[in-house]
């Protein structure tokens, strides 16, 4: 008789790949086969990370067809295994798997299409953490806020494309979809937040993208706005850190 870490490795792999498995030799026959049996589980599993998947990236599936998300989702399934016990930890790499399959050179703007679902359902489930109060920045005087850094809600999602991602995502929420759009556009940047239940999706210039990234990246205010500022020199540093306090984006201040 296999050790049980042998025999829940080989119905792993069986259930993910569908390989020949030494697993039917040690179930037993009953009102169905044993590879009958297997085959059941290996199903609902397919099924189970395919439903996952299409929860999580419902506008591609509508952009690429369900019959080629299913096959999509069945072959990015077998290469990168459900390995947590929290099955919304499940398709965090999908948006690379699409980038990478030549079927898809056609729809160029289409992984990040993904990649902006991926940060909505992080979004949604991600931690909650109260704003920053404003009164804390009056402890450093005028002198001193160059040199301050601030930590973003952990919560926050923040994505920049070369492709109208957001456009594209807006017009699939609708009930019917535009006769045409214009993918001709250009560039969006978005932040996704998620101030009560509900993820909000707001555009951003690329300077205040750029500024917020920066903060994201430990950068002090002066060196998140000079980076802004190489993209816009009329970026206004004030409106915007008023905006980010009052909207929950920023949750703490340090030196």
């Amino acid at each position: 008789m296999p050790a049980l870490r042998d025999l829940q490795r080989d119905f792993a792999a069986y259930l993910v790949a569908g390989e020949e498995t030494p697993l039917l030799d040690q179930v037993a026959d009953a009102r169905v086969s044993a590879a009958q049996c297997l085959n059941i589980h290996r199903n609902n599993v397919a099924i189970t990370l395919g439903e996952a998947l299409a929860g999580v990236y419902p506008v591609v599936q509508q952009l690429v067809g369900s019959a080629f998300f299913a096959d999509a989702a069945k072959k990015y399934s077998r290469a990168h295994p459900c390995r947590s016990g929290n099955l919304h930890d499940f398709g965090r790499e999908f948006p690379a798997a699409l980038a990478a399959d030549e079927r898809l050179k056609q729809l160029p703007y289409l992984p990040d299409v993904a990649a902006l679902e991926w940060a909505f359902h992080e979004a949604f489930h991600g931690p909650h953490a109260p704003g920053l109060d404003p009164g804390r920045l009056r402890q450093w005087s005028a002198m001193q806020f160059p040199g301050l850094r601030f930590s973003l809600h952990p919560g926050m999602g923040l994505l920049g494309s070369q492709h109208p991602v957001l456009t594209i995502w807006e017009a699939h929420q609708a009930e019917q979809l535009p006769e045409a759009l214009d993918l001709g556009i250009g560039a969006e940047y978005v932040l996704l937040t998620r101030p009560q239940l509900e993820v909000e999706l707001h555009r951003l210039t690329a300077a205040e993208f750029t500024f917020l990234r920066a903060l994201g990246n430990d950068a002090t205010l002066e060196q998140a706005t000079d980076a802004a500022i190489v993209c816009d020199d009329s970026f206004d540093l004030e409106s915007r850190l008023t905006a980010l306090v009052a909207g929950g984006v920023i949750v703490d201040v340090r030196e």
